[in-house]
């Protein structure tokens, strides 16, 4: 029996053109006697559930161990485990506020430096 992925590289291979006119053929016989017009509450939910395994399929598996479970209560939302978007990184508060005092400091240099210069040619 051919694998999940096998199936999904067998499926990308058939041109859109000749898949499309299966999809419908097979919204056909599952919508049975229900109108046309509900078509699209017959495909799209498993077109959408096909595309959710392939990408599930390429993702890497993130396991989590028992330790992993405690340590966030024992909430399984995927969401604690999978991770789409790259890590944020905070800086600390005192490099900030460090940082903060530098730029106010610097305006209040230059304008004393200046005022220096302009006191020596008389203005």
């Amino acid at each position: 029996m051919a694998s999940r992925k096998e199936k999904a590289k067998k499926v990308k291979q058939l041109a859109s053109k000749s898949l499309e006119p299966w999809i419908w053929d097979a919204a056909c016989s599952i919508r049975g006697a229900e109108g046309a017009p509900k078509y699209k509450d017959y495909i799209l939910p498993p077109i959408f559930t096909n595309r959710l395994c392939d990408v599930f399929d390429d993702e890497p598996r993130r396991i989590v161990d028992l330790e992993g479970l405690k340590k966030n209560d024992y909430n399984i939302s995927p969401s604690r485990y999978i991770h789409t978007g790259e890590a944020e990184t905070y800086r600390p508060i005192g490099e900030i506020v460090a940082e903060l005092d530098a730029i106010e400091t610097e305006p209040k240099e230059t304008h004393k430096a200046l005022r220096e210069i302009l006191d020596k040619i008389g203005i």
